[in-house]
């Protein structure tokens, strides 16, 4: 790999829902992207990878763990500074 990561998540748990209905979608989860490098993401329906991609892209917070970009923690940000977060480092392709 070359170059700094463009985007690192941290031990990522998301946990929806509450009391008996809570769901652990996501346990630990751990990534690094660098520059140029091409990553699928798959599984089985039910697996937390929309969960995930909406964590990445910081449109979902994690219940824990920490998500950064280019050296910019996503974490602890209001809705305006992820906004802007977005708009600077990130893109979207919905498949529709």
């Amino acid at each position: 790999m070359k170059g700094s990561p463009i985007l690192e998540a941290r031990h990522i748990v998301k946990e929806l829902g509450e009391g008996n209905s809570k769901i652990l979608a996501l346990r630990g989860v751990n990534l690094t992207l660098f520059p140029g490098e091409f990553t699928l993401l798959m599984g089985p329906s039910g697996s937390g990878k929309t969960t995930l991609l909406s964590i990445l892209g910081c449109i979902l917070s994690p219940t824990s763990g920490s998500v950064t970009i280019p050296g910019e923690s996503a974490s602890d940000r209001g809705a305006a500074e992820l906004a802007d977060l977005r708009r600077r480092h990130l893109g979207f392709i919905f498949q529709a």
